[in-house]
């Protein structure tokens, strides 16, 4: 079993999908975003006291940077920040507020948040708030302004580490939003608001967040065992009885698909709909049947779910926290199925097919716009060089065959149901020209992984996702739209209102019924994320 210090280096905060921070090095002597971020979402729980009479003199800024190098990277938003007051923020007559002791606890616990940084500071952080070994917990700490100074920017880390977006940089493929913050006016904004509000992550994040602490207690438990099979030709279903039933069975009720483990080696009832729940979480095809494909997700260990999650808290704290509008899709690429969300309730959802490793789907966010019905296929240059005129070389009637024509030096495919985007697309401008579209190889919908497009996203059911999209519009009932998509010339459909897409990649979240949902990496993404996660967790020098 991967021991846990082997990826202390690595964890870290999410979610909405919920929340997501920097990699740069602690020696660059530049400052972290300073963006701006609307005043909310924002506090480390606690009460600051932001009318404290206690005077700070700003001109010890400059002497801490040289005693603590490695925070400089956070000298500009500390000086921007006290440039707006002329107060101890950490400090009141009676000593340090409640706020530190809630701010230290959380840094020096960042595993929590799916982050196992080192602390820069931490033997001075503790010693100057009264936490070493060496220190009388009775004893009060003096006001000093190089612990006024060293909260301050412990607070800065924690923003930057857990709440930051600033590491997505770094990350190719990613187009999507990217959230900003400013640290200076997110300090000050938790000094006069409420200690109640929402920290700056997506929901995504806290719920993984959650479930991540169960994981991390399962593993250092050391309850998860692999499983022991002799060999392949194995298919267990309700009424067999086995040692290995047995052994699914304890692994069902320690992560929580079963609700009690009998401790029998009997396949029951109970354990069948537990069966159920642990495929359709690891995306393999809804059954009762304990076979081959069931006991390789059981024999994932722990440690690698738990850095798939941490991977996933990481891409969450890259989401704008104002994502959720009153309606969007979202795609799951890894997960190869379209979500619709209506006021934050999911609405609609079905199978969709993506992009081939060689021809990725983008991750990006566009404004669906128009639907258009009975389609023209406008041929993509790439296909017509590489697959049509190839096709034309072979056969001069393949244009016909295809019910293809030219069309001003291009090529495009007629309306009609054996069009290559079916009867309907979806169409939300981009420089990817991806968009959704309907499909005559039905049968692909039914592949448990669905990677075959040349880019763009076909979906399995979109007569019912025009149907959820157009139902505020009595001019579009349900006939008039399978009308309008069997109509053999084309028509399009303006939103009064844009509809917001996005298209994600996500191999680990929680799903609106709260279970926690793993799919295989299907374009190798998630190496390349742990990768920079471990690097950017190096050790830095003074």
């Amino acid at each position: 079993m991967l021991k846990r210090c082997q990826f202390k280096l690595l964890t870290t905060c999410l979610i909405c999908l919920s929340s997501f921070t920097q990699c740069q090095s602690q020696n660059k002597k530049q400052s972290v975003s300073s963006d701006t971020l609307e005043a909310q979402n924002l506090s480390v729980k606690g009460s600051f006291d932001a009318n404290t009479n206690l005077t700070f003199d700003r001109s010890s800024i400059g002497k801490f940077y040289k005693s603590y190098p490695r925070l400089k990277v956070y000298e500009p938003n500390t000086v921007e920040f006290y440039k707006q007051r002329e107060q101890y923020v950490w400090f009141n007559k009676n000593g340090l507020i409640e706020q530190t002791h809630n701010l230290v606890n959380r840094i020096l616990n960042l595993k929590n948040e799916g982050i196992d940084e080192q602390v820069p500071y931490e033997t001075e952080m503790k010693r100057m708030v009264g936490l070493d070994s060496t220190s009388n917990s009775n004893e009060k700490v003096a006001i000093n302004a190089a612990t006024e100074l060293m909260l301050t920017n412990m607070y800065f880390f924690f923003a930057d580490k857990v709440w930051s977006a600033s590491r997505s940089s770094d990350i190719k493929g990613w187009y999507l939003p990217r959230k900003k913050l400013a640290y200076s006016s997110f300090l000050d904004s938790a000094l006069n608001r409420s200690p109640d509000l929402k920290e700056p992550v997506i929901s995504q994040y806290m719920l993984l967040k959650k479930w991540l602490a169960k994981y991390d207690s399962i593993e250092e438990s050391g309850s998860w065992k692999p499983i022991a099979v002799k060999n392949n030709s194995f298919g267990f279903l309700p009424g067999d009885t086995s040692a290995i039933i047995g052994q699914v069975k304890k692994y069902l009720h320690t992560f929580g698909d079963l609700e009690a483990d009998n401790h029998t080696n009997k396949y029951d009832a109970d354990m069948a709909e537990a069966v159920k729940n642990f495929k359709a979480r690891f995306g393999l095809t809804e059954s009762s049947m304990i076979d081959k494909a069931v006991i390789n997700k059981m024999n994932i260990p722990v440690a690698d779910l738990i850095k798939k999650m941490i991977v996933n808290m990481e891409r969450c704290r890259w989401v704008p926290i104002d994502y959720e509008t009153q309606r969007y899709i979202l795609v799951n690429i890894p997960e190869f199925k379209l979500h619709y969300f209506e006021n934050k309730k999911l609405t609609f959802a079905c199978n969709v097919v993506v992009g081939k490793v060689m021809t990725k789907t983008v991750i990006f966010a566009g404004d669906m716009k128009n639907i258009v019905f009975s389609p023209y296929w406008y041929v993509p240059p790439s296909i017509i060089a590489k697959e049509i005129k190839p096709g034309m070389a072979r056969n001069p009637n393949y244009l016909a065959a295809h019910r293809m024509e030219w069309n001003g030096g291009n090529v495009r495919q007629k309306p009609g149901a054996n069009n290559s985007l079916g009867l309907v697309k979806f169409l939300f401008p981009n420089s990817n020209n991806i968009y959704l579209h309907d499909s005559p190889a039905k049968e692909l919908f039914n592949e448990p992984a669905r990677a075959f497009s040349h880019g763009c996203i076909r979906v399995a059911k979109p007569k019912q996702l025009a149907v959820e999209l157009l139902k505020d519009d009595p001019n579009w009932t349900e006939a008039k739209i399978d009308a309008a998509m069997h109509a053999g010339s084309e028509r399009y459909y303006a939103f009064k209102y844009p509809v917001k897409v996005y298209i994600g990649y996500f191999t680990a979240w929680v799903d609106h019924t709260g279970k926690l949902n793993f799919r295989n990496d299907v374009y190798s993404r998630d190496n390349e994320l742990e990768k920079m996660l471990l690097a950017s967790n190096t050790p830095a020098k003074n």
